[in-house]
């Protein structure tokens, strides 16, 4: 078997494939591929069967590369500084394919464009999820498949027509202004100290989109951001609460589903009692109103565990 990673440039995009092709025989390939941006990391894997013949794989050239440690190989690169590891790696082959092993498994390493784009539309794939993904992100609508996926996209799409996509703008436009001007105060109120402007960025993209997400409320927007930060921190440790990012990583996954679940009883309550309009433009209101084609409604803790994709 073989894993893939398949790196593209900012924002950056990792995928990983296991295949174990042998002559002649049926084989089955595993793949996952993930798309981070500057604000979260969201994954999806995939499988095929595939029928595979001469010439034998050992009369195939392999790529150059470093298989690192003896059974570890580059995890521990991999995992305690991805975005490092895999620029390095790119780097060092000069954009080439390469192999090494990453967790437990001999891995081709494909930087560029062409493999992820072959890996997320050829429509070979089916999806599946490493542990850590499952555990952190829970029932999200990228995690499921089948009826239950199904129910979801029918109830998010409510919160992504063109109206509703143009009734966030004013949202938008205040939560980036506001972020904006707490950048300019700090600028001035230390003349000459330097910022990391991705960083400041990040701050006002997750700004953004928990305004978009549960409407204008800094304080909590603050503490959300701060879990999310370390759920994302946690996406690649290995899924044991014995690591100490994944168990923050997973405190901070139920602080979000707690907070989330009760906002979306307060708004349901301030719905039904009138206290706030039916048309408010966040989308945690448009989701508690949005039903399937079948009329079902999304639960509490369904809408709440979709905050964190």
């Amino acid at each position: 078997p073989a894993l893939l990673v398949i790196a593209l440039p900012f924002p950056s995009a990792l995928g990983f494939s296991v295949p174990g092709p042998r002559p002649t025989e049926l084989t089955r390939t595993r793949t996952f591929s993930a798309c981070r941006s500057v604000q979260n990391c969201r994954w999806s894997r995939k499988s095929i069967s595939t029928t595979m013949s001469s010439p034998p794989t050992a009369e195939l050239p392999l790529p150059p590369g470093d298989m690192g440690l003896p059974f570890l190989g580059k995890t521990l690169d991999f995992v305690l500084d991805t975005e490092n590891y895999i620029r390095t790696t790119a780097e060092k082959y000069k954009g080439g394919i390469s192999r090494t092993s990453l967790l437990f498994e001999d891995t081709v390493f494909m930087p560029g464009a062409k493999g992820f784009r072959f890996a997320t539309t050829s429509g070979l794939f089916e999806s599946d999820w490493p542990p850590a993904f499952k555990k952190l992100l829970g029932d999200s609508i990228l995690l499921v498949d089948g009826d239950l996926h199904k129910k979801k996209r029918q109830c998010l799409s409510a919160a992504f027509t063109t109206e509703a996509l143009e009734s966030y703008m004013p949202t938008i436009v205040n939560a980036a202004e506001r972020s904006w001007a707490s950048v300019q105060s700090r600028v001035e109120a230390n003349p000459g100290s330097a910022l990391v402007m991705i960083d400041e960025l990040k701050d006002m993209f997750l700004d953004v989109s928990w305004s978009i997400l549960i409407g204008e409320n800094e304080d909590l927007q603050a503490l959300l951001s701060a879990d999310f930060k370390k759920i994302n921190a946690a996406l690649f440790a290995p899924p044991t609460k014995l690591w100490p990012s994944f168990r923050a990583g997973m405190e901070a996954r139920d602080n979000i589903i707690r907070e989330g679940t009760g906002l979306v009883q307060q708004r349901r309550q301030e719905l039904a009692a009138g206290t706030v309009s039916a048309k408010r433009r966040d989308v945690i209101s448009l989701l508690i109103g949005a039903r399937t084609e079948e009329g079902e409604l999304m639960g509490d803790a369904e809408i709440a565990n979709e905050l964190i994709m």
